[in-house]
């Protein structure tokens, strides 16, 4: 009979893991890859992530989880939302 590890479980250790993770995710956003959100602002619009967005807001966090949009337009009373405002 082979011998059964009691902790089969392996750790990958990067030891600068948030930095990384955070440039990607800037270079990704400043390259629209992989973005499956568009934000419509009263003077342009740009591309997001889903998750970024969900992860910051639960009311876009529920509006993804219910209905599914791929094209949200920001409307603002007063003052327009611009997309400079956005980045």
């Amino acid at each position: 009979m082979s011998k059964i590890s009691k902790n089969p479980v392996k750790l990958l250790r990067y030891g600068n893991h948030g930095e990384a993770m955070a440039t990607a995710l800037a270079s990704n956003l400043r390259h629209s890859a992989f973005a499956d959100v568009k934000i419509i602002c009263a003077d342009g619009s740009a591309w997001a992530h889903r998750l970024v967005l969900a992860a910051v807001s639960p009311v876009l966090r529920h509006v993804f989880f219910v209905f599914n949009f791929i094209i949200i337009f920001i409307r603002q009373i007063g003052t327009p939302l611009t997309s400079k405002q956005l980045v």
